[in-house]
């Protein structure tokens, strides 16, 4: 993770938002575009079952979902480290 000086707390959680936002919509993205090919691998296999179709896209929702949510945690835990560290430079040049 690159190292960034912000002049204000505001801008920074900004920052954290926008990559916040940023990866939650490429996941959403990703977890769209593998249903989308799923289902169109199933007709081009003649495998148009409704109820495999479900299963399949509900798999893909499930992943997704737990890559989503694996994903946001480690943010958050990266957010609170990185947060924690600029408040001891800060207190630190404060004197």
């Amino acid at each position: 993770m690159s190292e960034r000086i912000y002049y204000s707390t505001a801008a920074q959680e900004v920052a954290e938002k926008q990559r916040r936002n940023t990866a939650l919509t490429f996941m959403a993205l990703g977890l769209m575009a593998g249903s989308v090919l799923s289902l169109i691998g199933v007709y081009r296999n003649r495998l148009g079952n409704p109820k495999k179709i479900g299963k399949q896209v509900s798999k893909q929702i499930e992943a997704g979902a737990d890559l989503t949510n694996g994903a946001l945690k480690k943010l958050e835990e990266q957010y609170q480290s990185l947060r924690q560290e600029v408040d001891h430079m800060i207190s630190s040049v404060r004197g």
